[in-house]
């Protein structure tokens, strides 16, 4: 792990933002982790700064309301992110655009086998 690979974990759940965190920081304790609770702070975070990996909730307020749109400016922002949208909402249609996007998916509810999966599976 090197000292200058970033998390970015984007949900308007505090309480969905503890437990990636927490379950990032314990397998990965080197990642600065840095949290945004909607779509706008994170870009206004992410403006001039390279994360490594993302996580992004799929229902939050602003941007439309889709972390979609969310993912894909932050992809073009930070192309060689790996990032995954999180979601509850497990439509065949958003599996199949998280698919095309290059990005992975975690469906709701998050635990820590799904969180070290998805950062263990970075390239």
């Amino acid at each position: 792990m090197s000292s200058k690979d970033s998390m970015l974990i984007v949900d308007d759940s505090k309480l969905a933002r503890m437990i990636i965190r927490g379950f990032a920081s314990e397998s990965l304790p080197d990642m600065e982790i840095v949290e945004a609770a909607n779509g706008e702070e994170a870009l206004e975070i992410s403006n001039g700064k390279q994360f490594t990996v993302m996580t992004i909730d799929y229902n939050m307020p602003g941007i439309n309301g889709l972390g979609l749109e969310l993912a894909q400016k932050l992809k073009d922002a930070s192309p060689n992110a790996h990032i995954s949208l999180i979601t509850a909402n497990i439509q065949v249609s958003i599996q199949k655009r998280t698919e095309e996007m290059k990005i992975n998916f975690i469906p709701k509810p998050i635990n820590e086998e799904k969180i070290i999966n998805f950062l263990n599976s970075r390239g």
